[in-house]
């Protein structure tokens, strides 16, 4: 039998579970967010730009650390 590649993060898999669909479910919900703060004109392009950038990348950074955790380990 071949040991898992990360045996101290195996008691974790379900928190990077939660965490990784939580950051999935925030990602989707700031392009809404972005889609509908499309029409109104308070600030201009570099502000949203300002904001939503950044966000994206954090929480896509957060899920991308999530899938690699809790993929299963492979086998030769």
């Amino acid at each position: 039998m071949i040991a898992p590649v990360l045996p101290p993060l195996a008691e974790w898999e379900s928190f990077y579970v939660i965490i990784g669909s939580s950051a999935a479910a925030l990602t989707g919900l700031q392009f809404v967010v972005i889609a509908l703060s499309a029409d109104v004109k308070v600030g201009g392009e570099a502000e949203m730009q300002a904001f939503a950038t950044p966000t994206i990348v954090h929480f896509c950074a957060v899920l991308l650390v999530a899938a690699i955790v809790s993929t299963p380990g492979q086998t030769a």
